[in-house]
């Protein structure tokens, strides 16, 4: 084992563990030669023949009463089941890893001092299945927990930190809580600028917290906000990253609702610079920002202009195989609203039917 030459260790160790199993009472050598295979699987990646050699470890430990012994088994099997969940959220396959963290959760809760990592681990991994299935009452204990655990041995440069304030901000901005979103991003986005680092999580921060603070009524703030997101997206994210649209579009949103509308459009029109580029198929994108520089062209009184955008919109929308009745009848409704403005009443008639 010492000299990595894994297939002669595993063989020796089975042969030990064989041997240790048929002895009466057990014996803390059957454990031993058992903890050495669990090492083997793990570090040849063999993860249920790791977990089914660290539950046969853990009944060894029971039989012996090693009080300290059966905490270490036990914190072993949950590292290993967190390992198994990983893999499985990373597949999507969010049904498949609840039962196992369950399991995980039970085995160190309460925890001891020395399980506090692996147990915030395991907080932050189930919430965040949760959280991915949209149960986010559900989560959003286990995300506290998580980062309250975390908070007890991390340093101030610790790198998880953020990543579990972020996934609150966002639970909260799912949750429609905008005072507890803004808490959160906050000392997200406040952990980045003390470390003096830039990655995309910043840029959803700075997201989650802008939004926050528009519907908080705190418009200069939101918008200061929402323009470094964007500058932030820009300068870490790909060319053909759709978030760099995205955040494009919220801002143009907020510009337009302010009567702003020559800003809006330049916002909205960059916005459609960089659709083109998006890896994805983004008809959705592209028609929702043609619509609303539409209504923006409809507000300055370019009638024409908006005319145009709004039918490349509509035609979007009906060529989309996946179509969204409702952004379709919006775009008729804008549509025919620029018309009855010329009094061309039969195209009016013609598309609100």
């Amino acid at each position: 084992l010492a000299l990595k030459r894994m297939s002669e260790a595993e063989t020796f160790t089975k042969r030990a563990v064989s041997g240790f199993e048929k002895l009466v009472p057990v014996n803390r050598e059957l454990g031993i030669s058992l903890g050495y295979l669990r090492k083997i699987y793990l570090d040849t990646d063999r993860i249920d023949d790791a977990i089914t050699v660290a539950r046969r470890e853990l009944e060894v430990q029971q039989a012996i009463g090693d009080g300290r012994a059966i905490f270490q088994s036990r914190l072993n099997l949950a590292s290993i089941l967190s390992r198994l969940a990983r893999s499985l959220t990373n597949e999507r396959n969010y049904s498949a890893a609840e039962p196992i963290l369950v399991e995980a959760i039970g085995l160190v809760d309460p925890p001891l001092p020395e399980a506090d990592r692996t147990f915030s681990v395991l907080q932050a991994q189930i919430g965040y299945v949760y959280e991915r299935q949209r149960r986010y009452a559900e989560a959003e204990p286990f995300m506290l927990r998580a980062l309250e655990y975390r908070s007890k041995f991390a340093g101030p440069a610790d790198s998880e930190i953020p990543i579990m304030l972020s996934n609150l901000a966002s639970l909260y901005s799912n949750l429609r809580k905008p005072a507890d979103t803004l808490t959160y991003g906050l000392r997200a986005i406040s952990w980045f600028d003390e470390n003096k680092k830039e990655a995309p999580n910043l840029g959803f921060d700075l997201l989650y917290v802008g939004r926050a603070q528009l519907e908080l009524g705190h418009l200069q703030d939101g918008e200061t906000t929402l323009v470094r997101a964007r500058d932030v997206f820009d300068r870490v994210l790909l060319k053909n990253d759709w978030q760099r649209v995205n955040v494009r579009g919220e801002l143009g949103f907020f510009l337009a609702g302010q009567e702003r509308y020559g800003e809006a459009e330049q916002v909205y029109r960059s916005a459609l610079a960089i659709e083109p580029e998006l890896t994805r198929p983004a008809t959705g994108w592209r028609s929702l920002l043609l619509a609303r520089l539409g209504s923006v062209y409809r507000e300055q009184a370019r009638y024409a202009d908006a005319e145009r955008l709004l039918r490349e919109a509509v035609e979007l929308d009906e060529a989309d195989g996946q179509i969204q009745v409702r952004s379709l009848g919006q775009r008729l409704i804008e549509l025919a609203s620029i018309l009855r403005r010329e009094n061309r009443y039969a195209e009016t008639e013609g598309h609100c039917h």
